[in-house]
Parts: C-alpha cells; structure tokens; sequence
C-alpha cells in the first residue's frame, strides 16, 4: 500500500514537471505563437504518460529492486 502512495505521488509530481517543462520549451522555441502553451503542456504530459504505459515492466522492476 505505501509504495502505491509513493509511486502515485511521484507519478504526479513528474507529470507535473514535464507540464511545466514542456510549456517552457515552447515559450524558449516560441512555438507558443502558433498554439497557447498549455497545450504543449499536455502535448508533454500525454507523451509522458504513454512512455511509462509502454515501460511499465522497467520501472517496475527498478521500484521493486531496493526492497527486495
């Protein structure tokens, strides 16, 4: 149960970070002149969420790894 919670709240503050990043990423290459930079922020956060759905059998092997 704990590392559910753990791996939850790491989960979101990485989402978190790639929003934010993908939104400064866009204002630095000034992509946010075609879209608003929310939307790179999703853009980011979706990719994101995919590349940990397709890796899932990696991490969780790494989360797995310190406690065993």
């Amino acid at each position: 149960m704990l590392l559910i919670i753990i791996s939850l709240v790491f989960f979101g503050a990485v989402g978190y970070f790639v929003y934010n990043i993908s939104q400064c990423v866009a204002g630095i290459f000034k992509l946010n002149t075609f879209l608003d930079s929310k939307v790179y922020g999703v853009l980011g956060v979706v990719v994101y969420v995919y590349l940990v759905y397709t890796n899932q059998a990696v991490l969780l092997e790494a989360m797995m790894k310190p406690i065993s």
